[in-house]
């Protein structure tokens, strides 16, 4: 959850979380799932939607400008 509120809170759009998120699991982590969309665990995935849903929701404030 928390990769996808980071990504929210930093002005991501959930397909650049996902699709960074799936080229990390690629590239460093061994539950990537190749045959998956963007090639992450359907589990993970849906943990990192979940943590963007809740960045969209305003339960966090937005991060800070700088």
């Amino acid at each position: 959850m928390n990769v996808g509120l980071f990504g929210q809170q930093a002005g991501l759009t959930l397909n650049q979380v996902l699709s960074n998120a799936g080229f990390f699991a690629f590239v460093k982590s061994s539950n990537a799932r190749l045959d998956e969309l963007y090639d992450l665990d359907p589990r993970t995935r849906e943990f990192i939607e979940l943590g963007y849903k809740i960045g969209e929701s305003g339960m966090f404030w937005p991060a800070e400008e700088p």
